[in-house]
């Protein structure tokens, strides 16, 4: 049962001023949701966008996989960091499972976040394999390559929406047939202050899903500020989202299979 958020611009503003007080966030539910009101229909603020028809990152025959569209009146609707602003550092691990052998040539995440401008190139990208809670499995690629940003989708606790996009790689990236691999695009920032929440999907039919079918429950997030040394579930009554959300986070990967 979907309930309805209402997002107003004097929590937006509070919430606001807590992150800037307090860079120690791993979800961004927490912080702003607030109950709904029976029988009103959300009201969002101004940077609430209408959900793309077309996905501009991830299209076409070369878009391999994207998990779908951040819906922020689902009741589970939530967020993980996924920043590194050089004071705090949230790596996000992102489970994907190919239908077939593919080779990564690109990706994106999408992004509640206040900085529309992109942060520090090039952008790293890894993909992991083996990984588990307190397990930091092994990095069987290591990429990076020149990120753009610009606004898409609806945003949600009073943040816009922002896609966060390596358009190529420097060098492209094997995944393995029926196998759980494990990919890290990490938005990097030198100011000590940028936050970006990478948005869930929790739709069991999120629009504009293309590609393999989604992985639940199988995301992790190392943030050493925190004393996340190693791999720590997202999800759950028990991850690092409170229990809200977070059981598939938006991820898009371009290439060939």
């Amino acid at each position: 049962m979907k309930k309805s958020i209402l997002v107003v611009l004097l929590i937006a503003t509070f919430a606001t001023l807590a992150l800037a007080e307090d860079h120690k966030a791993v979800s961004i539910g927490p912080y702003i949701s607030v109950p709904a009101v029976p029988g009103r229909a959300p009201v969002m603020t101004q940077d609430w966008k209408v959900p793309a028809t077309k996905v501009p990152f991830c299209s076409g025959k070369s878009c391999l996989y994207y998990s779908g569209d951040f819906d922020s009146n689902d009741s589970n609707a939530n967020g993980s960091c996924a920043y590194n602003n050089g004071t705090d550092d949230c790596s996000l691990f992102e489970a994907v499972k190919p239908t077939a052998a593919a080779t990564v040539t690109g990706g994106a995440v999408v992004a509640l976040t206040e900085n529309g401008t992109v942060g520090t190139n090039p952008t790293p990208f890894w993909v992991y394999t083996g990984v588990a809670s307190g397990k930091d499995g092994k990095a069987t690629c290591t990429s990076k390559g020149t990120a753009t940003e610009a606004a898409y989708g609806e945003g949600g606790f009073g943040y816009p929406s922002y896609y966060y996009w390596i358009k190529k790689l420097s060098k492209s990236c094997k995944l393995a047939a029926k196998k759980t691999a494990w990919i890290v695009l990490q938005p990097t920032y030198s100011d000590g202050s940028t936050w970006g929440f990478v948005t869930d999907v929790e739709d069991s039919k999120p629009a504009n899903h293309t590609g393999w079918k989604n992985v639940v429950d199988d995301d992790f997030i190392t943030y050493p500020q925190l004393g996340y040394n190693t791999p720590t579930p997202v999800y759950g009554s028990s991850g690092t989202c409170g229990g809200l959300g977070c059981d598939v986070l938006e991820l898009a990967l371009t290439g060939t299979e």
